[in-house]
């Protein structure tokens, strides 16, 4: 047999890259691009949302078991978002506004609503725009 080595990009990286080809590609129907497209994108956040998380419970001396209970309990891409940005999920009522003055804007906000939704909801804006825009989001989450 044959093995081959290749780098291994971070999930974050690598959900968005999936994202930038299905945006881009002509071969696939707008509505499956626009879902597929918006699906990597919130797998890419909420990946960014559960490095953030872990790094920093584990960093403050959580059992990486108590780490893991507290992600499987955050069952949505908002719960998710909110125990990334606000450290405690009980505080959602406050996250559009932390979104909106410290992560991006409006932009990032919309960005945020179209990943959550749009794998129920066809995306009708801009794919590329959505992938910036949760890059972005992604980026000041891991920060």
């Amino acid at each position: 047999s044959v093995v081959e080595l290749t780098k291994n990009e971070d999930p974050v990286r690598r959900y968005l890259a999936d994202a930038w080809a299905i945006a881009q590609t002509g071969q696939l129907p707008p509505d499956a691009r626009a879902l597929a497209t918006a699906g990597f994108c919130r797998s890419a956040l909420e990946a960014a949302c559960h490095e953030a998380i872990r790094a920093r419970r584990i960093k403050a001396g959580v059992r990486h078991a108590d780490v893991e209970r507290e992600l499987a309990q955050a069952e949505t891409t908002y719960d998710m978002l909110t125990l990334a940005l606000l450290d405690d999920a009980k505080r959602s009522s406050e996250l559009v506004d932390r979104i909106r003055s410290r992560h991006g804007g409006q932009a990032a906000v919309d960005a945020f609503h179209a990943v959550k939704s749009g794998t129920h909801v066809i995306y009708q804006g801009d794919l590329k725009h959505l992938v910036n825009e949760t890059e972005r989001l992604a980026n000041a989450v891991r920060a």
